[in-house]
């Protein structure tokens, strides 16, 4: 039988659709790769490439509703004679989020604007309207989990903790997916902000029928 006419999620993976979409609900759950590799049949290896393949299906879904694409950086250190690397040219730990829509949005700080950003986030500079045009509605720190709410004339994240839309609920759900990996991958570091960015769009509800339909629009 014909793998693509009989899998129409997954076109390089030797699998059946029913255990790739067993797979996939294990994936939408949380599970860990070596849990669902065990319970499933399916080597812990295979598992984590299928799951990568999705992360970046999700991130590229995810990048359409944001205006500034991504940054074409990798979280690897620059390393040039006689200087020191600035906040955000290693590790990108901060980030910006922005509301559009019912989503919320967030994406690196670059390293030209990261060193001042880290200064406003702390309280060490008072934000200018006039001098930061970040385009910001709000500021994380990934390493302590502090937020902060930008200070501009239209700012659409809600200002309720218990709101999904709040920076409080956001960074709740980029914590929780942190110490569920144990710490952010250095090298797939931006497939898993992208896929927190996806589950928190999904606060309370189901969200394996709309994956299952992005695999089945664009299959891995």
């Amino acid at each position: 039988m014909n793998t693509q006419l009989s899998n129409p999620y997954c076109q390089r993976a030797r699998l059946t659709r029913d255990t790739f979409v067993q797979l996939i609900q294990a994936f939408a759950c949380g599970e860990s790769a070596l849990s669902a590799s065990l319970r499933i049949g399916v080597s812990t290896r295979s598992v984590n490439q299928i799951w990568n393949r999705v992360r970046r299906r999700m991130a590229a879904e995810r990048e359409q509703f944001n205006p500034l694409k991504a940054l074409s950086i990798e979280p690897d250190e620059r390393r040039v004679r006689g200087r020191r690397p600035e906040p955000g040219e290693t590790y990108p730990r901060l980030v910006g989020i922005r509301c559009i829509g019912q989503q919320l949005i967030c994406e690196w700080v670059p390293a030209d604007r990261s060193l001042e950003a880290f200064r406003v986030l702390y309280r060490q500079r008072i934000y200018d309207r006039d001098r930061h045009a970040w385009g910001y509605e709000g500021l994380m720190d990934l390493d302590t989990g502090r937020i902060y709410r930008m200070p501009v004339p239209i700012n659409r994240i809600s200002t309720d903790p218990s709101h999904p839309l709040s920076l409080e609920q956001f960074r709740q759900t980029l914590l929780s997916r942190r110490n569920a990996l144990c710490g952010w991958p250095m090298r797939t570091f931006y497939l898993h902000l992208k896929e927190a960015e996806w589950r928190h769009a999904y606060l309370g509800r189901d969200m394996l029928p709309d994956l299952l339909k992005l695999l089945r629009r664009c299959p891995i």
